[in-house]
């Protein structure tokens, strides 16, 4: 919870709720405006964030922004592609702990996702990337795989409120999967490789590889560009060939001077293809 005195000189309460917006945080707080504590006319009012403020509002004021349970999203509301990071639950530890929009957006668009077909999301995380995959093609099966305790509970979340319908969650690391149980899982033609480390990524990468076909697709997020280099001579090895975006963007925040840049931190998306 969060209590704010803001300049009565300026137009902050306004300002206060379009960072609201733009942050993506209007679901999570409600909005009260406390005029006058302690006197005769004393006023406590619950706003609305996505509605205009009121006309008339005392000079002393104070604004309290009050942390709310999220309820579950409603499916309808939801558009086809590319959904805010708010619709997700995350990590209470961790509430970043997910793939943002704009990487996400690339990511599904380098993946090729085919009508049919078995995804892999390898250190799924919060199940934003693969959950959206399948929510743009039901028909294709999705295995999430996380060593992360209590990732499936917030997939299975997560998926609720995408209303779709991963074929499995796996709640283990991925280097046991591939020694004990790889054979009994359907074998991927789409890979999502993020959230380990890059031994694992490399050790994942060769044993996948055999069981992919031409033109089967892995799509690796990827933060070093030491890591990027590496991984890269690793593909060429294996006969794929390999695209690299290196996504780098900026949110506008508005301040009283006008808007200011929030930067997001800057990620590489690796797409790798075998070619035979």
């Amino acid at each position: 919870n969060i209590a704010i005195i803001p300049d009565s000189k300026k137009d902050s309460l306004t300002l206060i709720r379009k960072n609201l917006i733009e942050l993506g945080f209007n679901n999570d707080y409600e909005f009260l405006i406390c005029e006058e504590l302690g006197l005769r006319k004393e006023r406590i009012r619950n706003i609305k964030i996505d509605e205009e403020l009121p006309n008339e509002i005392s000079s002393l004021h104070i604004a309290i922004l009050l942390k709310k349970f999220k309820s579950d999203m409603v499916k309808e509301r939801l558009p086809l592609f590319g959904l805010k990071d708010e619709c997700f639950k995350t990590f209470d530890d961790r509430p970043n702990l997910f793939t943002k929009r704009e990487i996400r957006i690339q990511i599904l668009a380098d993946l090729e996702i085919p009508e049919n077909g078995t995804l892999w999301d390898i250190g799924a995380g919060s199940g934003t990337i693969g959950l959206e995959a399948i929510k743009l093609r039901p028909n294709i099966e999705l295995i999430s795989i996380d060593k992360r305790l209590g990732t499936k509970n917030i997939i299975i979340e997560n998926a609720n409120r995408l209303g779709v319908f991963p074929k499995e969650i796996i709640e283990e690391d991925i280097n046991q999967i591939l020694k004990s149980s790889f054979n009994k899982l359907s074998p991927p033609n789409r890979i999502i490789l993020g959230g380990c480390d890059k031994e694992t990524k490399i050790a994942v990468i060769y044993k996948l590889s055999k069981s992919l076909e031409k033109g089967d697709i892995m799509v690796l997020p990827i933060i070093s560009y030491e890591h990027l280099q590496e991984i890269k001579v690793v593909f060429e090895k294996l006969n794929f060939q390999t695209l690299i975006n290196l996504i780098q963007t900026y949110k506008s925040v508005s301040i009283n001077e006008g808007s200011r840049f929030e930067p997001n931190n800057p990620v590489f998306v690796m797409k790798a293809k075998k070619l035979f």
